[in-house]
């Protein structure tokens, strides 16, 4: 009886020494340490993308993305001003034009500054646990929005999968409302260190047609080869260098 008490204890003794997994702000920030994305602020980044050339322009709170293809440029800034050029001058657009552009211009921006964005102030981080993908292990985290600043998709639903020991995001699905909805899976590909920052290409999958689904289940059907491979996210080309004078910042 005194062995099996002594037993108890020293296994009480080792759980209640257990370290408690991290939380989801903490994944998060180290996260964007091991992708090198501590560099953006004050910062400028380039890459190349589907025939065009993308700018990512931060400073706190304030950003201006780019991008250009031939004479024709598109900026978007953080207030929401969206203005298109061709050749170096400004055209007016229909509003449904205007949004549609400026959407596309964001979304890419968006995904290329992941996870760096986490930490967004409209950004509502939840821990879901450990979970294995592929006989690895991750930490599991959603990310849902507020409203207020969330922009225009803050209804949407995000999942990222976190290497619980490098911490680099190597999977993530999200859920989206605009253009009649739908689902996506990433799978990171192609990670390689560009002057310190960490970058890396994506696998896009979605669920097959007429196959019904929750988000939640969309990282096992990809174990199962389940989904569909749609399109691949490969960036080119990646600079990373401090603002300059000429680096102006919208109002």
């Amino acid at each position: 009886m005194k062995t099996l008490l002594i037993s108890f204890c020293l296994i009480l003794l080792v759980l209640s020494c257990e370290t408690p997994p991290p939380s989801a702000q903490e994944i998060v920030d180290s996260s964007i340490v091991a992708h090198g994305m501590e560099q953006f602020n004050g910062s400028k980044v380039s890459f190349d993308f589907r025939k065009k050339n993308y700018s990512i322009l931060r400073n706190g709170g304030r950003y201006v993305y780019t991008s250009r293809k031939d004479s024709m440029e598109d900026r978007l800034d953080s207030s929401g001003r969206f203005d298109r050029k061709v050749g170096g001058q400004k055209i007016t657009l229909p509003d449904s034009l205007e949004f549609s552009f400026s959407e596309s211009l964001n979304s890419v921006a968006y995904f290329f500054q992941l996870p760096y964005l986490l930490n967004d102030k409209a950004v509502i981080k939840t821990f879901k646990g450990k979970t294995t993908l592929l006989d690895k292990e991750y930490y599991w985290l959603e990310v849902r929005f507020q409203e207020e600043e969330g922009g225009q998709d803050f209804q949407d639903v995000f999942l990222y999968w976190f290497d619980i020991k490098t911490y680099t995001m190597d999977y993530l699905a999200y859920k989206y409302h605009t253009s009649g909805g739908g689902m996506r899976f990433r799978e990171a590909t192609n990670r390689r260190n560009s002057k310190g920052l960490v970058v890396q290409d994506y696998i896009n999958y979605s669920p097959k047609k007429g196959t019904k689904l929750s988000l939640y289940e969309l990282a096992d059907y990809f174990e199962q080869k389940q989904l569909t491979r749609v399109s691949e996210i490969e960036k080119k080309n990646i600079t990373l260098h401090p603002q300059n004078k000429n680096d102006i910042l919208w109002e």
